[in-house]
């Protein structure tokens, strides 16, 4: 028998995350790069593991200026809802299940908004690395303002993830 999500929160310090969901910071690269669409200066990349349980089921929606890479490691499969810069609304399942549609990994660009739910299931566990790496400064809650002033055709498909 795995792992509990109790047994994870423990042994991988996680604390909570603003977002929804627990976490704990794992790397933060020793590098610097100046991010291009502001020149500010930024780690070259940072990774978090990333915590979603039946406790926590939903991480809400929200925006980062860099680039993220999710990688699934263990639990439930949790359904990311993406919308693009663009107003794209795309669907991930974050999963093993390759048969059924999952997949163990997934990539958005900088300006992405997403969110995320645990749809059922005790907990799920990824992890995710952020290039450049990541600052609080860097991302924001998404208010249901800004989705019905940008993307007013999504209000009802993303409504829920919003705080």
């Amino acid at each position: 028998m795995g792992p509990n999500k109790h047994d994870l929160i423990r042994a991988l310090k996680l604390q909570p995350h603003i977002e929804g969901g627990l976490f704990r910071r794992t790397f933060s690269s020793s590098s610097s790069v100046h991010r291009p669409s502001d020149q500010k200066k930024r780690l070259t990349l940072s990774s978090i593991y990333y915590l979603l349980t039946d406790d926590h089921r939903v991480s809400y929606m929200a925006e980062n200026k860099s680039d993220i890479i999710r990688f699934f490691h263990s639990g439930s499969p949790i359904t990311y809802y993406v919308v693009s810069p663009d107003g794209e609304l795309t669907k991930f399942i974050l999963g093993s299940d390759i048969h059924n549609g999952h997949v163990p990994q997934f990539a958005t660009v900088g300006g992405s908004w997403l969110g995320a739910v645990l749809e059922r299931g005790e907990y799920g566990l990824l992890s995710e690395a952020v290039a450049p790496g990541f600052e609080y400064e860097d991302m924001k809650m998404v208010r249901r303002e800004d989705v019905e002033r940008k993307f007013p055709h999504l209000v009802d498909r993303i409504g829920h993830l919003l705080r």
